[in-house]
């Protein structure tokens, strides 16, 4: 019995030595390596103006133009070819042979380059009216235009000056009827600019 009592413990003891063993070769016998790292960047600003207007992310953003502030007509190009009304809903009359323009600039005040358009859109009475980027260059009706270009980053600008024009020569029986029924024009300036790649 004795001799029971003395293997009992002597197997106890070999088996806490092994258990020992087995948990300090578990917790010193392996290799570990940790690693760690962070990053940053800062987004790059986006600061684009029309005139005093700063842009937001609504692709909406209201802004005020005249682009029937000074209407000129065909031969002098002065002021005296339609009646002018200040109560009305336009500054002045505009009728075939009357053009004028109006000039709006763009300012690029981000850290990135970017691009731009102008297009128009006509509410109200069809007025067969015509753009164009140049006083004498080629005119195109208002739904086929547009005027494009290029922003360069911190501080780009462009000026750009767009003309209008009811041509004098055009459907004569058309403009008379319009001229019969009057009525307003309602014309929208949309300006988008994007980034560039």
């Amino acid at each position: 019995m004795k001799r029971n009592r003395m293997m009992r413990i002597a197997s106890f003891l070999l088996l806490a030595v092994l258990a020992t063993t087995c948990a300090i070769s578990g917790t010193f016998a392996k290799y570990t390596s940790g690693f760690e790292a962070s990053s940053s960047a800062r987004v790059a600003k986006w600061d684009v103006k029309l005139g005093g207007t700063t842009g937001d992310a609504t692709l909406d953003k209201v802004f005020t133009f005249d682009l029937f502030d000074t209407v000129y007509d065909t031969v002098d190009a002065g002021e005296d070819g339609v009646a002018d009304d200040e109560t009305d809903v336009a500054d002045g009359r505009i009728a075939p042979g009357t053009w004028g323009s109006v000039s709006l600039t763009l300012t690029n005040d981000s850290e990135v380059n970017a691009t731009y358009t102008v297009a128009f859109t006509q509410t109200g009475v069809a007025v067969p009216l015509q753009f164009s980027t140049t006083k004498d260059g080629t005119y195109t009706d208002i739904s086929a235009f547009n005027a494009s270009g290029a922003l360069a980053m911190g501080g780009g600008t462009a000026n750009i000056t767009l003309f209008w024009r009811w041509a004098y020569e055009g459907d004569n029986a058309a403009d008379t009827a319009l001229g019969l029924a009057s009525g307003d024009v309602f014309v929208n300036l949309n300006v988008t600019v994007t980034q560039a790649d």
